[in-house]
């Protein structure tokens, strides 16, 4: 703020000095062009009044007159009448002089005339005007003469001429060193050039030399008078005669050969403006101290409360840190708790000192005693062949970033225990520090291997039980082939309607136990990797009409409406066409048992998929039962039911589903099912089209 101020007052200060200045330059202006004007209009009347008089017919005529007689000027009625004009423009003396200056008149005058009144008459002669003589001295008396020629009536040639004389500091300077508002140090003069000087024509105001007697030297580029004199007009800044630093103003005087200089000191003009200054000044100090009062005041208070704050603070944070103190000493001891519980600790590698700090769960585990042991006496505690690996595994995390991630065994310092340890660790390159845990797995060890044993033992178990299913549904197959052709002939020859039932019903339970084990028979094979894949080409439209054919009479014997929709142009595709019939035949069997009334449907698409590659899209979609969301997943699983127990109402093996996701999969394809319980459901097949190279 105190900046704000003063420069505030600092611009306030120059624009009342600008202000200042260009009132005064634009007072020294108006008043040197008046000046200029006044001198200029009284030049012009007293040409104007010699013009008059000379062309006066008395003195023409008398002037020719006394040619004739050839008598000199001297006449006492002349001279009264010389006199009476002389009074009347108030002139400091008239002289009438003949064209060669030699005879003259006047009322005062004897002497001869001046040198520089002679040129002057030669001049007005030979450009046959007025003329007007520069300002000169004579007999210590300033004076200036207006010489006007006198023409004869007849000829109009010059006969004579006139000079009227006046007294400059009668008639010139007093319009000159009149000032409309005087001041101390206000000044106007004028000048005129003469050779390598500039002459003051009239008294200065601040220098006893006399008129004609001050001279400037043209080399003085200061002066303003000198820079006038040579074109630089107008307002400027320059030293005056005195020395003093001014504002000027520089005009010409039109017809004549002189320069009006006005001119006003510096120090006078910001004299007054001296004393707004100061009291600015003060008033900007006075506001800078008030202000600054108020801002330490402020600032002493708020330093107060800070300093209260702070004092609050610091016992806040002494209190914190005796808490935090607290629960780090809690945390610690719960550390060493669960190191203790799960076999476990922490160690940490200087790599600058190749020193070791571990925590207590490690030293137990390592059977050191002692927080800090150098490197070389921690690697010899495990055993030699892991030896190689561990420095290794170091070296790759310090120099690569590898996770450090190792297994190894150890022979106890203390007990001479082997214990099976791990370790993790990581680099810090900032600290240059290994960071690692490290845990006992013995136990962990024990019982992987036990569980790998028994996977083991159990795996072979299925394969056992596989195999012998596989051998039981072959040995059981052959003999009912043969039981199932005896019944078909048997059916043949019975005639009542008991015993056809009777011969139907073998056939109907020889048919369900030869499908068992068919299906025993093909997850058999897919256990032990035995299903081969026949690839082939074929057409999908043949292959679903196949199904529907196959299975119409039993839909419609259920009184189930079975209908086929084919939504794509007849082509081929190399596949399985074996696996991807037993998909479907699977698919619309489950489809006819599981639903009681309604319909079935199965549809064929052809598809895109956002990759560009074609597949082949099967529905088969049913009304019957439905299966419900949380059961949806076990049903592709091995011997595996919706409707599972032993009074359930829908009899079978559970190996349906699992063998038609297995043939799914096996032919590169996927399955999904998609259903509501008591709404039925719709199983979705995609199969991916692999075009034939000798068919389209």
């Amino acid at each position: 703020m105190s900046i704000i101020f003063s420069i505030a007052g600092f611009l306030f200060y120059r624009n009342e000095e600008q202000k200042v200045k260009i009132e005064k330059q634009n007072e020294l202006k108006t008043v040197s062009l008046l000046k200029i004007k006044q001198i200029s209009d009284w030049y012009k009347d007293e040409l104007h009044d010699a013009t008059i008089i000379s062309k006066s017919g008395f003195f023409t005529n008398q002037i020719e007159e006394w040619q004739k007689t050839n008598v000199g000027f001297e006449s006492s009625l002349f001279k009264t009448y010389l006199n009476s004009k002389k009074l009347e423009h108030d002139y400091d003396e008239i002289i009438l002089s003949s064209i060669d200056s030699k005879n003259f008149t006047s009322s005062n005058i004897r002497d001869s005339l001046p040198s520089i009144m002679k040129e002057k008459i030669r001049e007005s002669l030979k450009n046959g005007t007025e003329v007007c003589s520069d300002i000169y001295k004579i007999n210590d008396s300033l004076k200036i003469d207006f010489i006007s020629p006198i023409r004869s009536s007849l000829t109009k040639k010059i006969i004579a001429v006139f000079i009227f004389r006046f007294d400059p500091n009668k008639h010139l300077f007093p319009i000159i060193t009149s000032w409309p508002s005087s001041s101390s140090t206000s000044e106007i003069y004028m000048a005129r050039r003469e050779k390598d000087s500039v002459v003051v024509l009239n008294q200065l105001r601040f220098s006893n030399k006399k008129p004609l007697e001050y001279k400037y030297s043209l080399n003085d580029k200061k002066s303003a008078i000198v820079r006038g004199v040579k074109g630089e007009v107008g307002l400027t800044d320059a030293i005056d005669y005195a020395g003093n630093e001014v504002f000027a103003y520089v005009g010409k005087v039109p017809i004549t050969n002189w320069y009006l200089i006005s001119k006003i000191n510096k120090d006078e003009l910001f004299e007054n403006f001296y004393f707004e200054v100061v009291v600015i000044i003060s008033f900007t100090i006075g506001l800078i101290l008030i202000f600054g009062l108020g801002i330490s005041f402020i600032y002493y208070n708020r330093q107060r409360n800070v300093y209260r704050e702070l004092y609050k603070k610091q016992n806040e944070l002494m209190q914190a840190e005796a808490i935090a103190m607290n629960k780090l000493l809690d945390s610690e001891a719960k550390l060493r708790r669960a190191e203790f519980v799960s076999r476990s600790g922490n160690w940490e590698l200087d790599l600058s000192k190749m020193e070791i700090h571990a925590s207590e769960g490690a030293q137990e585990l390592y059977g050191l005693r002692g927080s800090s042991y150098n490197l070389s006496l921690v690697q010899k505690v495990p055993l030699p062949e892991y030896n190689e690996m561990m420095s290794k595994a170091l070296a790759e995390l310090i120099t690569k970033n590898i996770p450090y991630n190792i297994e190894f065994k150890i022979k106890q310092q203390s007990t001479g225990e082997i214990l099976f340890l791990n370790s993790i660790a990581s680099y810090d390159k900032e600290k240059n520090r290994v960071f690692g845990v490290i845990r006992d797995i013995t136990e962990k060890k024990k019982m992987i291997e036990e569980l790998i044993a028994a996977k083991e033992k159990a795996e072979e178990m299925v394969k056992i039980k596989s195999f012998f299913f596989a051998n039981m549904s072959h040995e059981l197959r052959t003999p009912f082939m043969g039981l199932m052709g005896y019944a078909q002939l048997l059916l043949e020859l019975v005639n009542s309607d008991e015993e056809r039932e009777m011969v139907e019903g073998i056939i109907r339970t020889s048919n369900r136990l030869t499908n068992t084990l068919t299906l025993i028979l093909d997850f058999t094979k897919l256990e032990f990797d035995k299903t081969e894949i026949f690839l082939e080409d074929i057409n999908p439209e043949n292959l679903i009409n196949e199904v529907y054919n196959q299975y119409l009479a039993a839909a419609e014997k259920k009184g189930l409406s079975f209908r086929k929709e084919i939504h794509f142009e007849p082509f081929f595709m190399t596949t399985d066409g074996k696996l991807l019939s037993e998909i479907l035949i699977n698919l619309v069997n489950n489809a006819i048992k599981y639903t009681d009334e309604g319909w079935i449907k199965i549809e064929g698409i052809k598809k895109t998929n956002d990759s560009g590659e074609e597949f082949l899209e099967i529905l088969v979609s049913d009304s019957g039962i439905g299966i419900s969301r949380e059961k949806q997943s076990l049903i592709w699983d091995e011997f595996r039911q919706a409707s599972e127990g032993t009074n359930r109402a829908y009899q079978g093996t559970g190996l349906g589903l699992s063998i038609t996701k297995r043939y799914t999969e096996l032919i590169g394809g996927k399955i999904e099912l998609i259903s509501k319980l008591g709404e039925g459901s719709t199983f979705k097949v995609e199969i991916p089209i692999k075009k034939p190279h000798n068919k389209s």
